[in-house]
């Protein structure tokens, strides 16, 4: 995929021209990159890992679910701060979202064990 080239005073666009243009030019910060996208889904992903971890293998409140929230937390900062406030707001919703879905599906799968 090549990018579009610059017109005369026109500073280069880190997306395609196209339809996604408009929404893209205000969603995009201008200092995104692949590199800094990875890292942050690598700490979202990390952060998850460990709270799966500590719900599901390691009943309580110990080491592994303190530092899956600090990567969580740093991956939705870094989100925030490399990929603009857009898609940082974005990370930040779909964390709670699946951090809240993982903690009531270990509790719940706790809870229906000790009945049986």
């Amino acid at each position: 995929m090549r990018l579009a080239k610059p017109f005369a005073g026109e500073e280069q666009r880190p997306y395609p021209p196209g339809l996604m243009e408009p929404i893209l030019a205000e969603t995009i910060s201008p200092a995104f990159s692949w590199p800094s996208l990875a890292f942050v889904v690598a700490l979202i992903v990390a952060g998850m890992l460990l709270l799966a971890l500590e719900v599901f293998a390691l009943p309580g409140f110990g080491a592994a679910g303190v530092v899956a929230f600090l990567l969580l937390g740093g991956g939705c900062v870094s989100a925030w701060v490399f990929l603009g406030p857009a898609w940082g707001a974005l990370v930040v919703v779909a964390s709670i979202v699946a951090s809240v879905l993982l903690v009531v599906v270990g509790l719940h799968g706790r809870a229906m064990r000790r009945r049986t």
